[in-house]
């Protein structure tokens, strides 16, 4: 089956992750570093696909939930806590 760019996850630069995580571009860094998030690098930018981002806040979500938290009452949660 052929893909179609309609298959693709738009592709969002580290200023837009940032901007979604309302957090500095060296915390996007520290992030890709520790595995959190997965990126590729285009030229001498760093790209990473809205899915990812989808995926890790799924992750965290479903991590939050886990623990006993009511999903609909869960505020900010810090990468730091993500495993």
């Amino acid at each position: 089956m052929e893909r179609t760019a309609s298959d693709e996850s738009p592709m969002l630069s580290d200023s837009e992750v940032a901007a979604y995580f309302k957090v500095s571009l060296r915390s996007v860094g520290r992030m890709r570093e520790n595995g959190h998030i997965r990126s590729v690098r285009v030229n001498k930018t760093w790209r990473t696909p809205q899915s990812e981002i989808d995926r890790l806040c799924q992750k965290w979500l479903d991590s939050a939930v886990a623990g006993g938290a009511d999903a609909a009452s869960i505020g900010p949660i810090s990468v730091s806590s993500v495993s």
